[in-house]
């Protein structure tokens, strides 16, 4: 196989190919290219979440012109294409590298909502991963109203995100491409989710050649910062439809690829290619001690912390929150409307003094934070989660996502 340029900015041995990890895609479609296609090396599986009895079969390519789809296919072709077309030139990360393909859109249904679809496709995989033997997902999509500075727990692919990779998977997002916000993708503002941000790739893949390509980056409302890492987003090859509809290209290549700015939505699925590498040579590593071959640690490129959010107040920490929770709760059980302080007060619990343990402020918060309406609840019961969860022990963090959903 030749050595693409995704392999090469990350360093992968010729060995690694991916082969024998399963990796899922998760995007709203998926064109039947060859590059993402079965073959005899590996094996792709499909899946259309949002019907109502989702049918797993496996992919194979087709003829075009397809009528969508087309970020699905860069992104799954960036992780794991064969470059078929180019006898490998333009392979991804892990060509080898099994893949299973999670749709969140089917025919018929109108193309918005999809922030919904997706959340709802990340379900599916959460109760499906184990059939499959995924090891890692990737997925990217923009929240409703969020520039990544508001609490994780009131996005729902970022709870879900978080329960994945409780269940041991490691889950990857792009961080976005706005730099004046901190996580414009959903995904890369939960705590637990590997956050990518852009690299321009330079015409050899060198990595030493490579720039920040500026992509999100700041500080979440919990204290992290955005992104973990940086992989390739601007220079990227990718297969593409005649006329190479829906991606600003640079300049086409001939054999049906184009040179491409994808921004993290390459990025992303660049890591989670390397990580089936790894895994080729180490099945036994576990998701949270994965090294990337050639990684580009952020803090040399990016200066971090351009929008931020400090939500501590030191004089919450002299407050009594045991006394504090048991009159708010006694005023929702009493059926007394709470007061603009009350919900403030409420939402900052975890900062307070308390001889409880967090998980059980937890389990009595949330009945009193079910008396205010849908929206203020998520709010509410989103802030108390992301300051919670650096308080909480490993063990006690799957409570949290319960009490959350």
């Amino acid at each position: 196989m030749t050595h693409s340029l995704y392999r090469t900015f990350l360093d992968i041995p010729p060995e690694l190919t991916g082969r024998g990890t399963c990796i899922a895609i998760v995007d709203g479609d998926f064109r039947p290219h060859p590059d993402i296609a079965s073959t005899e090396r590996r094996t792709t599986r499909f899946v259309r979440a949002a019907d109502e009895a989702p049918e797993v079969v496996r992919f194979e390519d087709a003829s075009g012109p397809w009528p969508g789809g087309a970020h699905g296919l860069w992104a799954a072709a960036v992780a794991a294409g064969t470059g078929a077309g180019a006898g490998g030139r333009y392979a991804g990360a892990a060509p080898d590298a099994d893949l299973l393909l999670v749709a969140g859109w089917r025919p018929g249904l109108p193309t918005d909502q999809n922030h919904a679809r997706i959340a709802r496709a990340l379900h599916w995989l959460l109760d499906h991963w184990r059939d499959y033997a995924v090891r890692a997902v990737v997925t990217a999509v923009t929240p409703e109203a969020d520039p990544g500075i508001l609490p994780w727990p009131c996005d729902p692919v970022r709870l879900v995100g978080e329960a994945l990779a409780a269940e041991g998977l490691l889950v990857v997002g792009g961080a976005g491409n706005v730099p004046d916000l901190t996580a414009r993708a959903a995904p890369a503002g939960a705590p637990s989710v590997l956050a990518v941000g852009g690299a321009v790739l330079s015409d050899g893949g060198f990595r030493e050649r490579a720039v920040w390509d500026p992509t999100c980056n700041g500080e979440t409302f919990d204290g992290r910062r955005v992104p973990d890492l940086l992989g390739p987003a601007t220079g990227c090859v990718v297969p593409v439809a005649p006329g190479g509809e829906g991606m600003p290209l640079w300049e086409p290549l001939g054999d049906g690829y184009a040179r491409a700015s994808g921004g993290t939505s390459d990025a992303g699925p660049s890591v989670l290619g390397a990580a089936a590498c790894v895994w080729r040579a180490h099945p036994d590593c576990p998701m949270k001690t994965v090294v990337f071959w050639g990684r580009l640690r952020s803090r040399q490129l990016v200066r971090c912390g351009k929008v931020t959010l400090n939500a501590h107040h030191v004089f919450l920490a002299e407050m009594d929150g045991d006394a504090e929770l048991r009159r708010l709760d006694d005023k929702a059980r009493g059926g007394v409307a709470l007061t603009s302080g009350d919900i403030v007060n409420l939402a900052m619990l975890p900062l307070m003094h308390q001889e409880r343990p967090m998980w059980d402020v937890l389990r009595v918060a949330a009945p009193v934070a079910d008396i205010l309406d849908p929206e203020m609840r998520r709010g509410v019961m989103g802030a108390m989660g992301a300051l919670a969860y650096g308080v909480l022990e490993p063990a006690q963090r799957p409570f949290l996502l319960e009490v959350l959903r």
